[in-house]
């Protein structure tokens, strides 16, 4: 019996090793050790993440497609030249060509490999804006700044660099070339005026100084093929890149055009890359579709600065050289301007005291009255006539609309000299002769 009941206790506390997977979660056999097993089955930690590493690039062509997916048929944009491109080390397999990871605008693209060795760099010069002669560095230094300080401003647009009503500055090409141009001209030539169309950019051999003596000259400094080693900083280079419909070159001859600035570079204004003036290399499709370079040599006119005078009463300054264009400014008799530049038709071109300039005829002005024989109408009721130098002896008087010659003003004077009736009188005046005579029959109210 108690052997029996020994052997019930002995089976009831003896270890059982089968046991079932519900109620471990694993099957052992029997025999084993569990803490051996338990070691066997546990699962390896995962490898971690390799570190991406990037630098950054700038884009050396005209343009780099970076696409959405590493596949040449997934969605892509077009980078312009000289942006920067955060390039990875993380290298993508395919079947036909090796993509790399890269990082544009915050995100993330891809690129053959072959293609970012091909478009980007680490290292690339800064533009040159250098100019061989005083004009071209003019020309150079307004680039300059457009690219650096407006380009996030200026859109393509027919328009020469004049603000629109939300004060918004756009160029096209042709704008942006002649308004570069006059811009460096004034200088040398202060009524010089570039057209921005670019079809006479393109045609025009000799742009002539406004009428004037001396003349802009347009050079043809290559045709048909882009000689770089004949270039200057700040010429013109034309194009022929669109194509009409049917899918031949646009008939023009010409259809787009840049400034040169050195170094292979040129800036323009295009319908691409958002619409903004940049920086272009001119090797490529610009190159492959270039059709000519021209040089546009400015000469100084005849830069005078001389004093003259106004010899009527409302001598108008016109902003052309027509008496149909709008008035700048109206000017008394005797008003003193300085003649700029003197032209070989009956037009002046003069600055006041204001700083207003404007096209004046020849016929309004003088050196000085005594060698003009202006003659002046009596503006006042009447007119003492003095034959000396006092108000009490010796004058006489004459009445409005009377008719004499205006000689001048007698030194400092408050004095002015007329003749009437072939005798020398004098007039005095404080405020001047122009309330007292005038050059036409118009009296005040």
């Amino acid at each position: 019996m108690a052997l029996v009941i020994s052997g019930a206790l002995l089976l009831e506390s003896a270890p059982v090793y089968a046991v079932t997977p519900e109620e471990n979660g694993y099957v052992t056999e029997e025999g084993t050790n569990p803490e051996q097993q338990t070691e066997q089955t546990t699962e390896p930690e995962e490898p971690e993440e390799p570190e991406i590493n990037t630098v950054t690039m700038k884009v050396c062509v005209r343009s780099v497609s970076l696409y959405m997916e590493p596949s040449i048929y997934a969605a892509s944009v077009a980078v312009p030249y000289r942006e920067e491109i955060d390039v990875t080390d993380y290298i993508i397999p395919n079947v036909d060509m090796e993509w790399v990871m890269v990082y544009y605008q915050g995100n993330t693209y891809y690129i053959p490999r072959n293609q970012q060795s091909e478009s980007l760099s680490v290292s690339m010069p800064e533009p040159a804006f250098r100019g061989n002669t005083p004009y071209q560095q003019r020309v150079m230094d307004l680039l300059k700044e457009i690219v650096e300080n407006w380009k996030t401003r200026y859109g393509h647009n027919s328009s020469n660099g004049v603000p629109d009503k939300k004060k918004v500055y756009t160029f096209d090409c042709s704008g942006l070339a002649a308004y570069t141009a006059n811009k460096a001209m004034q200088p040398f030539m202060p009524v010089y005026r570039l057209s921005t169309s670019i079809v006479s950019l393109y045609n025009m051999d000799l742009i002539y100084n406004e009428g004037y003596e001396n003349e802009l000259r347009a050079k043809t400094v290559c045709q048909g093929t882009l000689e770089e080693s004949k270039l200057e900083p700040g010429d013109v280079l034309f194009f022929n890149l669109y194509t009409e419909e049917d899918g031949t070159q646009s008939a023009k001859g010409y259809n787009h055009c840049g400034i040169y600035i050195g170094n292979g570079e040129m800036v323009h204004s295009s319908h691409s890359f958002d619409g903004k003036v940049r920086i272009m290399p001119i090797n490529g499709i610009y190159e492959k579709n270039f059709v000519l370079a021209r040089r546009y040599l400015p000469e100084s006119v005849s830069a005078l600065n001389e004093r003259y005078y106004t010899i009527l009463t409302g001598t108008k300054i016109y902003k052309e050289r027509s008496t149909a264009s709008k008035v700048a400014a109206v000017m008394p008799i005797e008003s003193p301007v300085d003649v700029m530049c003197f032209g070989p038709g009956k037009w002046v071109y003069v600055k006041t005291g204001t700083g207003v300039c404007g096209f004046v005829m020849k016929k309004n002005l003088c050196r000085n009255f005594a060698e003009q024989n202006v003659m002046c109408y009596v503006r006042t009721v009447s007119l003492k006539l003095c034959r000396i130098f006092s108000l009490k002896k010796e004058y006489m008087w004459i009445s409005r609309g009377d008719v004499v010659q205006y000689v001048g003003r007698v030194g400092a004077s408050n004095y002015y000299e007329v003749s009437y009736a072939g005798q020398r009188y004098y007039v005095y005046s404080k405020n001047g002769i122009k309330k007292k005579l005038s050059t036409s029959v118009i009296y005040p109210d």
